[in-house]
């Protein structure tokens, strides 16, 4: 009972959690012209975190989604051409230099995120 129960919750969310992209924007809310401004002109680092099991199975997954998601960051920070007036750009840490500090220093994972 409790089985069929589960299989039609799951059901019903996986239905409802399907929707369109072409949704109707809401008309009372604007959406800021930036979002965020605080990496302007700053260095940052991309850190992935996977699990000794993870490692041991694929090797390379921290430095591929580093290289992957720095990518796509990169292209979203891309400076915008404002006339002759060019904004100061984020610079991002080779991945492989950051993969390479997190296996020397095992103990950062112990550390609080902040």
């Amino acid at each position: 009972m409790i089985s069929r129960t589960l299989l039609v919750i799951a059901m019903l969310c996986a239905f409802a959690g399907c929707s369109s992209d072409q949704q109707q924007k809401n008309k009372w809310v604007e959406t800021p012209a930036v979002l965020y401004e605080g990496l302007k002109a700053q260095s940052c680092a991309v850190m992935i975190w996977a699990d000794w099991r993870t490692r041991n199975e694929y090797s390379n997954v921290q430095l591929d989604l580093g290289k992957k998601l720095t990518q796509k960051l990169e292209e979203h920070f891309q400076p915008k051409k404002e006339g002759k007036k060019q904004e100061t750009v984020v610079q991002f840490t080779n991945p492989a230099s950051v993969v390479r500090y997190q296996r020397e220093h095992p103990e950062i994972t112990a550390q609080p995120i902040a």
